[in-house]
């Protein structure tokens, strides 16, 4: 089999580390600057401090020649990356033609190697990546209402000896006749995949059949609230379950509903409120699910609207960690407050030590991208920002973080990415998961 190693001497001596990519070049052209707080240093936002020299910071990076003339990023519902083979890969637009190509981080150079595979031609595209383990998934497409951003969905088998991705007999599939918002791609135990997405201000649905080819027609989510706006639903495979969470900023709520698998497509259980009030809701949403000894738990990160409010409070919640337990009840965690202007959460886990990260940009908009690290079975996340992950001192415009579908742990590490919208580069961290307690 062949391997690419993961993490060099570089990868495990430094936690994390910035790196700014755009094309296939092998040399950067320019360095950027390092921030790093030093061990045992009290943040000055009061955030929490490195708590091992595995977190300790260190923002190093290299420039290359780009294009990209919006967020390929974008948006965070979405996942741009996956972990397989010791390998870290993520669909990246090449630059030269604006065409979506599949590339392989090498782990030397901390820069993204283009293979060739063509993922979509179309440079407005968007896509969403799964790996279960076998085949890779994506599922891409445009968001205006013209036929030429219809959803298209794709399978590569991978071939461990060559290292490279092919694209499977009966795909691409083609799943809607124009574009489509907050499209999204999942796969539950009963090996079905699943697929939602915003149009029409409607959530609609779809799934496999008789094969992962097969598709049946797109309907509506068949449950209440699900007449949206601006908003975002999120599909999240939990235990034996489909979730999808979704934002209803008109009914300034949170909602959740989830499928049993193996069931019909359209045997979706009545929708459960799980967070509702004035302002309460904002379309910025992430989830992730992590089983345990007594079942699975979900975790949906959101970001509440309450700073638009008359009489708002600095120490009013911005950013919440909503935890579904295994028994079935609803738990709300205090992530950041309006005083530290969160935005664009991205959620990983470390399934080994049952960590959550929780990622985040700040402020508003475009800045830099912080986190913070939690315990899954005892929530608590300290006050303050959290700790710099991506971040440019002179050109604060970093956005809309992305990562993978998969929980991770100390082999994998983990990789985040993002866009640097004052330069059109992407810029990915890398952060060590070896010896956390």
């Amino acid at each position: 089999m062949r391997r690419f190693v993961m993490f060099g001497a570089l990868g495990l001596l430094v936690a994390v580390t910035v790196w700014v990519i755009g094309n296939r070049q092998d040399t950067p052209d320019q360095a950027l600057g390092s921030v790093p707080p030093e061990l045992g240093e009290v943040l000055a936002d009061g955030s929490s401090p490195p708590a091992s020299p595995a977190e300790a910071q260190v923002a190093v990076g290299f420039r290359f020649p780009s294009t990209l003339s919006s967020s390929p990023t974008a948006d965070e519902v979405q996942s741009k990356l996956w972990f397989n083979d010791d390998t870290w890969w993520g669909v990246l637009i090449e630059s030269s033609t604006a065409e979506m190509h599949l590339y392989r981080l090498d782990s030397e150079s901390q820069s993204w190697v283009d293979t060739g595979t063509l993922i979509d031609e179309r440079s407005d595209s968007r896509a969403d990546v799964l790996w279960d383990g076998v085949h890779l998934f994506i599922a891409s497409g445009g968001d205006t209402s013209t036929a030429a951003d219809h959803v298209r969905v794709r399978r590569y088998s991978y071939d461990p000896e060559t290292g490279t991705y092919s694209l499977d007999q009966g795909f691409p599939v083609q799943l809607s006749d124009i574009g489509v918002r907050s499209l999204t791609i999942a796969k539950d135990t009963a090996g079905v995949v699943w697929v939602s997405y915003i149009t029409g201000g409607q959530i609609w649905i779809t799934s496999t059949g008789a094969n992962d080819a097969s598709w049946g027609a797109p309907f509506a989510l068949p449950v209440a609230g699900t007449s949206v706006g601006p908003d975002v639903a999120v599909l999240v495979a939990h235990g034996p379950r489909m979730g999808l969470v979704w934002t209803n900023q008109a009914e300034g709520a949170v909602f959740f509903t989830s499928h049993p698998d193996g069931e019909a497509p359209s045997a979706w259980d009545p929708t459960t409120t799980v967070l509702h009030g004035t302002q309460q809701a904002d379309n910025h949403i992430t989830a992730r699910s992590l089983d345990g000894p007594d079942g699975p738990s979900l975790f949906v990160a959101v970001k509440t609207s309450l700073d638009v409010l008359p009489d708002r409070q600095p120490t009013d919640p911005q950013m919440l960690l909503l935890e579904l337990r295994p028994e079935g009840t609803w738990r709300s965690h205090v992530f950041g407050r309006l005083e530290d202007r969160h935005t664009r959460p991205l959620l990983l886990i470390d399934e080994e030590a049952r960590e959550l990260y929780l990622f985040a940009v700040s402020p508003f908009g475009n800045g830099s991208v912080y986190y913070k690290r939690t315990s899954a079975d005892m929530i608590d996340f300290r006050p303050g920002k959290g700790i710099p992950f991506l971040q440019m001192s002179d050109r604060p415009d970093i956005t809309s973080p992305t990562s993978t579908k998969q929980n991770l742990n100390a082999a994998s590490g983990m990789v985040v990415m993002a866009a640097d919208l004052d330069t059109e580069h992407y810029i990915h961290g890398v952060l060590s998961l070896a010896g956390h307690p």
